[in-house]
Formats: structure tokens, sequence, C-alpha cells
């Protein structure tokens, strides 16, 4: 009797396990079925598992861009959250048709619920920023701001005029600071795309400010591109005040006239230090030579070639009244036809104030120079000295040797005539 239960229940065992693998089989291919159609076809998911939560969503966000569809979205998106009570982009659903029922004290509500259990939703975020800005509320206005471009970069273009009016009010400024001072990825392209805009020096002017002298200073591409902005709106003067004031406090002690005249660093960014073009067939860089005041002096060199040089100068922010441009050079068998000309010129109207004598052939030792121009009162709130070949025709470009100068001043001169000497 034992042998034939034995024998009897031996199929009986096999028929369940093939009934329950048929079943574990068939259920993770309905699973497997309503994953994939929840992607792209959710009522077809929903044929599968009525219970799936990503197409239920998927549903809910489908009908709820049809207004006449908002009662089943609500539903669909109700019944996610039962599914997946995590799924926060279903809080999102719902926060988006209260706020089309035109509730949005109580959509503000569910927005953040949205992204506080799906904190990468970019539509969640987007939301809130607006409604933030609309509300006033300048902290929750750049928290979602930082948010949104700290996940997508490619955000910043249609961003821009939010950074801007952030920037541009005070009521807003100190978060936007407070933000940027942990330093974003998104930092330098927003002050790069706001430095571009027209008339930035004006806008942005008290933003600028501020971030430069709150808890450290602008980073020298920053720095560069606030320059840049401010010389393109040729406010010169302000210009300097902010590159001057960005200086350590040793290099603050070299300000003067004219900033390392005597060539002994290599020039700082800002575009109130010497400025050395990328010229080719010739070189310029400091170097050491006999006879210079300190360690190095600069240097000129060319290779013979057809060269348009205009590439050393220096822009100055001199008030009105009478200078003297001093210093020395060695020339070093330069040859060229005309030479290379120190000039002095208002930046903006281009008028030129003075033009010093040419330097061309050889020196036997260091000759001192001197060049003495008068700044008028009006339109010069700027100025450039540079060197420049000033060829007309491609063949009075050809120039070889090189050229040394050292030891540059610029002093105001009193204008005392021998009579007020006597007085």
């Amino acid at each position: 009797m034992a042998e034939r239960s034995k024998l009897a229940a031996g199929p009986a065992v096999k028929i369940l396990l093939i009934l329950l693998f048929v079943g574990l089989a068939w259920r993770v291919f309905s699973l497997g079925m309503a994953d994939t159609q929840s992607r792209f076809h959710p009522q077809q998911a929903l044929q599968w598992k009525p219970r799936h939560s990503a197409a239920l969503f998927l549903l809910a966000e489908q009908q709820a861009a049809n207004a006449n569809q908002h009662g089943e979205a609500k539903r669909n998106a109700m019944a996610a959250l039962r599914a997946y009570p995590l799924e926060g982009r279903a809080y999102r659903i719902l926060g988006q048709i209260a706020d089309a029922e035109k509730k949005p004290d109580q959509a503000f509500v569910l927005y953040q619920k949205a992204v506080h259990y799906s904190p990468r939703d970019l539509e969640s975020h987007l939301w809130l920023l607006n409604y933030s800005l609309r509300t006033e509320n300048a902290e929750l206005a750049v928290h979602h701001l930082d948010r949104l471009l700290r996940m997508q970069i490619d955000l910043l273009p249609p961003l821009i005029p939010t950074i801007a009016g952030l920037a541009t009010q005070p009521s807003s400024q100190d978060a936007l600071i407070k933000a940027m001072l942990k330093n974003p990825s998104w930092r330098l392209p927003a002050i790069n795309t706001l430095t571009a805009q027209q008339g930035a020096s004006t806008k942005y002017a008290v933003f600028f400010d501020r971030l430069g002298k709150t808890h450290g200073s602008l980073s020298e591409r920053e720095q560069q591109a606030w320059l840049g902005a401010l010389n393109l709106d040729q406010q010169w003067p302000l210009a300097y005040l902010t590159w001057a004031s960005q200086l350590p406090a040793a290099t603050q002690l070299e300000l003067g006239n004219l900033f390392n005249g005597s060539f002994e660093h290599e020039p700082l960014a800002g575009g109130f230090d010497w400025q050395f073009d990328k010229v080719p067939g010739a070189s310029i860089g400091l170097e050491s030579r006999d006879g210079i005041s300190g360690n190095k002096a600069l240097h000129l060199n060319f290779e013979g070639r057809r060269v348009p040089f205009n590439g050393v100068r220096q822009t100055l922010v001199l008030p009105a009244g009478s200078y003297r441009f001093s210093g020395k050079g060695l020339a070093d068998n330069l040859m060229t036809e005309l030479g290379l000309v120190w000039s002095v010129q208002c930046l903006g109207s281009g008028e030129i104030l003075a033009s010093g004598e040419p330097w061309k052939g050889r020196s036997a030792q260091w000759q001192a120079f001197s060049l003495d121009f008068t700044v008028p009162k009006e339109h010069c709130t700027a100025q450039s000295v540079f060197l420049k070949l000033p060829a007309r025709i491609a063949a009075e470009q050809e120039i070889a040797g090189s050229l040394w100068f050292d030891a540059f001043r610029i002093q105001r001169i009193q204008g005392l005539t021998e009579r007020d000497l006597n007085h």
C-alpha cells in the first residue's frame, strides 16, 4: 500500500511543480510585458498588471495635458501613489491639476512633495521656481534655480533672464550671491553670459561689486569677463578700480600712472598691465640683459618677415593734465624701414596725443627717451600707450633684429614757467 501511495504521489508532485513553474513564468512574463509597455503604451501595460505604478503615472501624465481628462488623471495619479507611495512625479500631476483649478497653495504643497520624493524631477523644480518668483521668495527661487542648473546646464540660456532679474534686484542679490559662493558648475557660464550682454556694466555693477567683495574675490576668468564688459561699455575708470581692488596688497604698492614699468613680473590679466599680442614673425617676452634696471626687461625679437606689428600696449586712466612718458631702450640690429614708434592715444575718440621718435638700427648702449603729452578734459577718460610699426603698405612691414626697453615711467608735469618759479 505504501509503495502504491508513493507511486501515486510522484506524478501529482510533478504536476504541481510544473503548474507552479508555469505560474511563475507567466508572472515574470506578464511583469516584463507590463514594464515594456509602460514606457510607451500605459493602457496596454495596465492590462498585464492593473496596479503598475509607472504605467499609471504615465497615463495620468498624458491625461493631465487635456483639461477634459483631469478627473481621470487625478484618479490614476492617486492609484500610482497607492501602488508606489514614493512616486514623487505623481504628486507633480496632482499639483499640475490643482494649479489648473486655481488652487496655488494646494499646488505648492503637492509640488513640494514631488521634489521631496523625486528630487531630480525638472518640471517640479521649474514650477516651484516660477511660483517662488511670483510670491517674491528669493531664497526658494534661487534654491530651485540652483537645482535645475546643477542637474541640466543646458537650461542656462532660457534661465538667464531669471538670473539677470535676481542679480539686479536688491531684494534677491543676497540669495543669488550666497548660491554662487558655493561655486556651482553654472557660476562661470552664467557670469560669462551676463557680462556679454549689452549694457552689462551698468545693469550688474552693484551685483559684481558685492560678489567680488563677499568672502573672497572673483576668479581670474570671472574678473576678465567683468572687466571685458566694463571696457566694452567704455567704463574704463570703474574697470581700473575693480581691477586694482582685486590685486594682492603687495602688488597694489606698484600702482601708479603706469603699472609694471620695470617689467619685473609677467603681465597680470585684466587689461591694466601690459598686453602682449601673439604676432607671427615676432616674439615678445621679459628677459635679462646687461644694463637693465632690475632683473628683467622687455625684449622684442623679429624674424625678418613682414609683421603688422602693434603687439605691446597698456591701458591708462589718467586725469586731464600734462604728462611725460619716459624710459630707456636699446636697438640690436633692428632692420626696418620705418622703425617702431611709441604713441599715446585717447581710447574711445582715437585721438593721438603724442608719438615718439622711431626705434631702428643699432644702439651702442642703452638710450634714455621721453615723450610729453597732454590729456584733454573731455572725451579722454582712458588712454593707451602702445608700440607700433606704422607701416602703410605690406612692403614696409618687413622687420628683423631685436629691441629692448626698461625703466618706464609716466610723471605728471606741473607746467611751471620760470616766471611762476620766481613767484
